[in-house]
């Protein structure tokens, strides 16, 4: 007799009516917003110089200053309204915000607050830290970090999975003039593609040397970048840890003034972020594209759950995020054990603050 199969197959058919009847009744419950913070990616941009290459064809035709055009201004007005559509009760309470210190990010900042707020943010507090000691976005100068990801891209295992990519290396090195023998090669070709990003943003067409099919490798290329700098729960510690923390500590706060915190960085900022979730996606963002975290609250009990939400930038679509175990509205409690790993312990943050430093500069309140 199959005594244990059927057995196995019953507790597996209870499991999953019980994980059901959680899921239906959380979507149920009747949750005020108190809070929304959000990590979102610039939009369109002109390239950065670090980003060129020797035989790239818009060199002398195009400016290499990293600042947002005209689209990339429309890209991130576009968030600010959709904010503004979801969250516009909770403007009058005031806004934080906080962005990395580069052009494109700023700008974006700037550009999403205006469709945000119109007249309702009476009190506005806006954090830029040099690039030198932002811990919170830029969390990669740590110097273990950088110990760490080159420990993991010399491991055997990582290098057999590059191994697979060196006739795109090849290629690279043969059309672009480019050198790709070093360790951070991954590194290098996530730069080489967010140029190209940026020049088809710009409706400047592909280089001779990178047709579609290219590009889409150059793509699968950055998101193999993304997956090594979290590779592990150290990685994760310190890409992701800060931001996480920061996020954690204004959830259990007993109360903060202003309900909306934005914080404006790169797509390596919401990747982070994204793998701190447990999640892989979204693989490569879109300019423009944000993860953003709802603290609810239900109306009868106090309870607080945490509803995770992406918006899709470019494509301008905004749907949960059902993070593993979770049903669309995740309790406080489970929301800290999927991030537990990620928070930051005391060698980590010993690290970032004798490397990067920390120390707000508040630009406009």
């Amino acid at each position: 007799m199959q005594i244990l199969p059927v057995v196995l197959t019953l507790a597996t058919l209870f499991t999953s009516i019980t994980v059901y009847s959680q899921y239906h009744y959380y979507e149920q419950l009747d949750t005020d917003i108190e809070l929304v913070q959000l990590i979102f990616r610039n939009g369109e941009r002109r390239p950065y110089p670090d980003e060129s290459y020797p035989l790239d064809p818009y060199a002398s035709a195009i400016l290499y200053d990293g600042r947002l055009t005209d689209l990339g201004r429309y890209r991130a007005r576009r968030l600010g309204i959709a904010l503004r559509r979801n969250y516009f009760n909770l403007l009058p309470n005031g806004l934080y915000s906080y962005s990395a210190s580069l052009d494109s990010c700023m700008e974006s900042l700037q550009e999403v607050v205006k469709a945000l707020c119109a007249k309702e943010c009476v009190s506005t507090k806006t954090i830029i830290p040099s690039r030198e000691i932002d811990v919170v976005l830029n969390s990669k100068a740590c110097s273990r970090y950088h110990s760490e990801l080159d420990k993991l891209r010399r491991s055997a295992e990582v290098q057999k999975m590059l191994a697979k990519y060196d006739g795109l290396y090849r290629y690279i090195t043969d059309k672009t003039g480019l050198r790709l023998d070093t360790a951070d090669m991954d590194e290098r070709i996530y730069k080489l593609y967010n140029l190209v990003e940026s020049q088809k943003s710009m409706n400047l067409s592909l280089p001779d040397w990178c047709p579609e099919g290219v590009y889409g490798l150059l793509n699968e290329m950055t998101f193999v970048h993304y997956s090594l700098e979290s590779q592990n729960d150290e990685l994760r510690r310190l890409n992701s840890g800060p931001l996480v923390r920061r996020f954690l500590d204004a959830m259990t706060a007993p109360n903060t003034k202003a309900k909306i915190h934005l914080y404006s960085g790169e797509g390596h900022n919401v990747v982070a972020l994204s793998r701190a979730l447990n999640k892989r996606f979204p693989r490569v963002p879109n300019y423009g594209s944000a993860i953003i975290l709802e603290k609810r609250r239900e109306v009868e009990t106090g309870r607080v759950f945490v509803r995770t939400m992406l918006w899709t930038g470019v494509s301008e679509n905004m749907f949960p995020m059902h993070l593993g175990g979770c049903a669309e509205l995740c309790p406080l409690d489970q929301f800290v054990r999927i991030v537990a790993e990620t928070i930051p312990g005391e060698v980590e943050l010993k690290c970032l603050l004798d490397d990067v430093g920390y120390d707000d500069h508040v630009v406009l309140t």
